[in-house]
């Protein structure tokens, strides 16, 4: 069945608050093509230099999850997470096995709200309604997919569950997958204001909802 859009589940802001609290200084954070990013430049504060990674060039969705490695490999300090969505997941998520190869400590935060929430949301405000394409059918669960691939897979859906599965996938050492169950009830920061330009292009005008 497709996810419920409510409880129990973690808003979006909540979750990269909540990241923000867990992850060092000296962290590296690479974020994902989406609604990934426009929650996580809004709320997680970058507190030193050369830690924060997103990649602008083409945009492509799934950078996050590979590029992550790159960096793991590179870095002389710091521990490596990768924030994601599901819908970036499912597009190179296989790349979580080259990590068990290495041996690197990587941990991928998935915000798994059951398909593409920029799609849907975007539908929503354009169109005032979904049309029905953005979501799966079947919900992926990528804590199992990563064990598959021979990483740790942990799931959460809560404040209180991330932080004890993002302490037990630092202290592991290994690659690990943490599937957050988010919601789709809140419009992101900025994503109206991205739509309204596209329909403007498209000689349309917005008629969903106001951002919260």
């Amino acid at each position: 069945p497709t996810r419920s859009t409510t409880s129990p589940y973690m808003k979006p802001r909540d979750l990269i608050t909540e990241l923000r609290r867990v992850m060092a200084d000296e962290d590296l954070l690479f974020v994902d093509i989406g609604t990934t990013i426009l929650w996580t430049v809004h709320h997680f504060q970058v507190r030193a230099p050369h830690t924060f990674f997103v990649d602008l060039g083409l945009g492509s969705m799934g950078s996050a999850v590979a590029g992550s490695i790159g960096g793991a490999l590179a870095a002389k300090k710091g521990r490596v997470v990768a924030l994601v969505g599901d819908g970036a997941f499912a597009m190179n998520g296989f790349e979580v096995h080259t990590a068990v190869e290495f041996g690197l400590p990587i941990v991928w935060v998935v915000l798994n709200n059951g398909g593409h929430g920029m799609v849907r949301q975007g539908d929503q405000i354009m169109r005032g309604r979904d049309l029905g394409a953005s979501q799966f059918e079947l919900p992926l669960d990528t804590a199992t997919i990563a064990r598959g691939l021979g990483a740790d897979g942990y799931n959460a859906n809560n404040a209180v569950q991330f932080a004890e599965m993002f302490g037990l996938a630092l202290r592991s050492g290994r690659p690990a997958v943490i599937d957050v169950a988010v919601g789709l009830d809140e419009t992101p920061p900025t994503l109206r204001r991205r739509v309204e330009t596209l329909a403007r292009y498209m000689g349309k005008k917005p008629v969903g909802p106001d951002e919260d």
